[in-house]
């Protein structure tokens, strides 16, 4: 190598203080990226940030790697005293790991603001997120076209000058550079770790937890002693001046405020999977204020992340006798109450009475393999709203949920519009084939193609609009089948209790609630079955927007109850009230019955006599039948539907509820109404049916 003007400089090597810098720093950032990696997996979803700060953290390993071996070749000696071969090969080594180094850099700055992003959600941060994109695209653009541009002006200069022999160019750069390559893979190392430091936070809830217990045990030895020396007796009277002791105890309100002060520090969550892990701490914490917990089995993966945070930030504030409302009824203050019937509902989660009134019908009526206690049930303005709460706290959004085919035209919206949620249609080969053992094919088959995650299977039993109710044995296999998948399964009894007596049945299959068997025997753990019930189909009472949810998960009830109870109406309560404590309401049921049982007898006795095909049902109140036996169509059914509309006639076509392909033709008919709307409703479709046989059209 060319001799250096002057004296010769020490043959010393500060490589090391390169390796130290940027090796022990990587380290680091390699420990706090893989805890981030870690932490997204249990509590969160992956998403850019994550992989940009993985692709940064593996771009500052190549560099380091470069630098180790720039190093070995003699980086960091003065040039003199380094072979031209290995010199040229440190030089390369050197070049190389600036480039990975820059381009580390460049993607931990790129992650701390989709970071952001991640955050920054909502109109209000319209101008920070703008901000953000224009800072990822700034930053990748400046270091990708600055970096190449100088690279190239700075090659130039350097030819120039090694041509020249300028005094002043640069003859040491081995050495020279050491200290700007060793703060520039600083820089990487700590941008890694800057940007990952915050997705920690979950994974410090244990150490917050220990802290948390420690300094609560530390404050009662402290509270203890400073009672003992300030003469606070063992129930909670202070003495007075004269030395005697007060009887006047702590207000009621500063005991419930200390006492959940003291639980809350030992309430532990963790959102596991994007779900809610409820740990068993936080099982002590709410048993503490005696919440029932009927099943105390694992609930890892139950909840979605919004359900978690109803259990985790709002549950845990709400004192104990507002959670109860039926341990303290003698609480309830009416005295000043002139119309109570008008007032605000006399519990948190709705009226204690109610509650006990609803469980007792569930237990009668519906069979429960064991008793169905109050606490076990959530009051909501409607079947559609329970049935959306549910959802709402068992998936995210963008998760499916898998229902057989046909069904309800009403899910569609209704699971979208709040919970987010994508109804996943399972078809099966043929209608009859919707109570058989090829459901449990169809719902393999759909879960396994399914395009998003899915969460939970829907039943509507009976069935909506088939008009039959699933066996013991298909249910059973359903239980099995969510359990093995991981999923819940929701059961929609909105017609529990409107099966009749159907002539084209001898021996039908009874209606069996999901509540009547025992998920254990099938190994379906209990906390994934919820059933959902409602008055208004029957008992006639649709105005009356009121609905029962029994819901085994032991938080889950009282999330439930929490964000929906609110919006039941009072009214709707007091109705419910007298109707479900009549004496005659087991004989309005079977009144009820008869009266289905005569309106189908009427309904298929005229279809037969018409020729009109129809599939045979025993429960709900209407009948599928095929008043469009011609159309081979979608548009043709529509067309047959707009005829019967413009004849006066209301049915509902079977391509709203999701029929299958090769069932064209279909429409339900809704029979539980008037005799005489009955008969005249039962001419009109004779008319329209018979001029669409004909090939006719009515306009």
């Amino acid at each position: 190598m060319e001799q250096m003007a002057g004296p010769r400089p020490p043959d010393v090597s500060i490589g090391y203080r390169l390796l130290v810098g940027t090796t022990v720093t990587f380290v680091c950032a390699f420990i706090v990226v893989s805890l981030r990696g870690v932490a997204r997996s249990l509590y969160a979803r992956m998403s850019w940030d994550d992989y940009l700060t993985i692709f940064a953290l593996v771009q500052a390993l190549i560099a380091t790697i470069f630098d180790c071996i720039a190093v070995d070749k003699g980086l960091g000696c003065h040039l003199i005293y380094i072979p031209k071969n290995d010199a040229v090969t440190a030089m390369y080594y050197d070049l190389l790991s600036q480039v990975f180094c820059i381009n580390a850099l460049s993607f931990a700055k790129i992650s701390i603001c989709l970071s952001y992003l991640r955050i920054l959600k909502g109109s209000r941060h319209t101008v920070l997120r703008v901000i953000c994109y224009l800072t990822a695209f700034l930053v990748f653009v400046v270091n990708t076209v600055v970096t190449i541009s100088l690279t190239g002006v700075f090659a130039t200069i350097r030819t120039i000058e090694s041509g020249l022999g300028l005094k002043n160019g640069i003859s040491d750069a081995s050495y020279t550079t050491v200290m700007g390559l060793m703060w520039a893979g600083m820089e990487r190392n700590i941008a890694m770790m800057i940007g990952s430091v915050p997705a920690l936070r979950p994974l410090t809830t244990p150490f917050m937890k220990l802290t948390s217990e420690t300094m609560s045990y530390l404050g009662k030895r402290s509270s203890s002693k400073t009672q003992s020396s300030s003469g606070v007796n063992g129930s909670g009277s202070f003495p007075n001046r004269s030395g005697n002791k007060s009887t006047k105890h702590l207000p009621t309100t500063s005991m419930v405020m200390v006492a959940m002060s003291e639980k809350q520090t030992r309430c532990l969550y963790e959102l596991g999977r994007s779900r809610a892990r409820v740990s068993k701490d936080y099982r002590q914490h709410v048993s503490g204020y005696n919440l029932p917990l009927p099943c105390m089995t694992n609930v890892d993966g139950l909840l979605s992340t919004r359900g978690g945070l109803n259990v985790t930030q709002v549950l845990g504030r709400i004192p104990s006798h507002v959670l109860n409302p039926a341990l303290h009824r003698d609480e309830i203050d009416l005295s000043m109450a002139e119309n109570q019937h008008l007032d605000w509902l006399k519990g948190f989660f709705g009226d204690a009475t109610l509650l006990d009134l609803l469980a007792s019908t569930v237990n009668t009526h519906f069979r429960s393999h064991s008793q169905v206690a109050a606490d076990n049930i959530a009051v909501t303005a409607g079947a559609a709203a329970g049935l959306d709460t549910i959802l709402y706290n068992i998936c995210n959004p963008g998760d499916g949920v898998l229902v057989p085919c046909p069904y309800w035209n009403g899910y569609d919206a209704l699971f979208a519009l709040h919970s987010g949620v994508r109804p996943v249609g399972v078809v099966v080969p043929s209608l009859e084939d919707s109570f058989g053992p090829a459901l449990l094919s169809a719902l393999e088959e759909s879960y396994e193609k399914a395009s998003c995650p899915i969460r939970a299977l829907v039943l509507a039993n009976p069935h909506n609009p088939l008009g039959r109710p699933y066996s013991r044995l298909i249910l059973e296999q359903c239980m099995a089948f969510c359990q093995r998948r991981n999923i819940h399964l929701v059961s929609d009894e909105a017609f529990a209790l409107s099966s009749f007596t159907s002539p084209d049945f001898t021996n039908p299959e009874p209606f069996i609630s999901c509540l009547s068997i025992d998920p254990s025997r099938v190994g379906c753990d209990p906390q994934r079955i919820h059933v959902v019930w409602s008055m208004s189909k029957d008992l006639s009472a649709s105005g009356v927007r009121l609905v029962r949810s029994q819901l085994p998960l032991f938080l889950l009830p009282w999330i439930n109850r929490l964000v929906a109870s609110v919006h039941v109406s009072v009214l709707s309560t007091v109705f419910a009230k007298e109707v479900l404590a009549l004496p005659q309401l087991p004989k309005l049921l079977t009144l009820s019955a008869t009266r289905l049982a005569k309106a189908y007898s009427t309904l298929t006795t005229a279809f037969k006599a018409t020729g009109i095909e129809y599939f045979p049902s025993y429960a709900t109140v209407f009948v599928l039948a095929r008043l469009a036996p011609n159309a081979t169509a979608w548009d043709e059914e529509m067309l047959a539907l707009r005829a019967y509309m413009q004849a006066g006639v209301a049915v509902v076509p079977g391509r709203a509820y999701h029929m299958p392909e090769g069932q064209k033709g279909w429409m339900q008919v809704t029979f539980a109404v008037f005799h005489e709307d009955l008969l005249e409703g039962i001419r009109t479709i004779k008319r329209v049916c018979l001029s669409l046989l004909a090939g006719g059209v009515i306009l």
